[in-house]
C-alpha cells in the first residue's frame, strides 16, 4: 500500500482484496445461478401473459430453481 493513502483508504482497499481472495468465486457461482433461474422466469412471465394460473405456475417453477439453486451452492461451498 503507498503511504499516501490515508488509513481509511488502505483498510477499505484491504477489505475489498480480502472479499474477493474468500469469497470471489462463490459470489460468481451465486450470479450465475441466480441470473440463470431469473431469466428463465422472466421468459416464462412474459409467454404466461396474463393468463393467471400459468403465471402461478411460473412462480411455482422459479421456486424449485431456487431450491436447486441453492442446492448446488451449497455442493459448491463444500
Amino acid at each position: 500500500m503507498a503511504e499516501s493513502f490515508t488509513n481509511n483508504e488502505q483498510i477499505d482497499i484491504c477489505k475489498a482484496q480480502k472479499l474477493e481472495k474468500h469469497m470471489g468465486e462463490f459470489t460468481s457461482e451465486v450470479a450465475k445461478y441466480r441470473d440463470s433461474s431469473k431469466f428463465r422466469y422472466q421468459d416464462c412471465e412474459l409467454k404466461a401473459g396474463n393468463n393467471l394460473e400459468k403465471a402461478k405456475a411460473c412462480i411455482g417453477d422459479y421456486l424449485k430453481e431456487m431450491a436447486r439453486d441453492n442446492d448446488s451452492l451449497f455442493a459448491f461451498s463444500k
